[in-house]
């Protein structure tokens, strides 16, 4: 209420208009405090949710944090695993080129055994065939040294 207002005024005039602005300014008051209480109310509740969402993002980065600790884990592993097997599989070859010589050597030795025998059991017919008389009572003991040779052979 202005000054000027009141000059052309009564006191009761006065007296209403001053309640009048006494009343609405209890309104307001009112007003400014509901709403005042609902913008604390609303801000109370997004504080909430921000602070659970704050929770959910510190939570993802410390899982982001040990997602990529654990894969420089396994990128180690991985490299030493390969390192060892490439070790291994070295001494696996030189274990199997060795074992490969030996055989070599073994097979060289039993293809020399072979000829030798094959050589002693030729002389041997030899001898045998030249030693039988084909005329004499002796004819069924070069049979049985026939077949023993064959026998011998096979």
């Amino acid at each position: 209420v202005h000054l000027s207002e009141l000059g052309s005024t009564t006191t009761s005039e006065v007296h209403k208009k001053i309640e009048l602005a006494t009343n609405a300014l209890k309104v307001l008051r009112e007003l400014e405090s509901s709403t005042s209480k609902q913008i604390s109310k609303k801000a109370g509740e997004e504080i909430k949710v921000l602070k659970k969402l704050e929770v959910k993002v510190l939570k993802q980065s410390e899982l982001h944090k040990k997602i990529i600790e654990e894969m420089k884990v396994l990128g180690e592993l991985q490299s030493s695993t390969d390192k060892e097997i490439s070790k291994k599989f070295h001494e696996e070859m030189k274990v199997l080129k060795g074992l490969e010589v030996n055989v070599l050597k073994e097979l060289k030795h039993v293809e020399t055994s072979l000829r030798s025998s094959r050589h002693l059991l030729s002389t041997e017919e030899k001898t045998n065939s030249e030693s039988i008389d084909w005329d004499s009572d002796s004819l069924p003991q070069a049979r049985k040294t026939a077949l023993a040779i064959k026998k011998h052979k096979e």
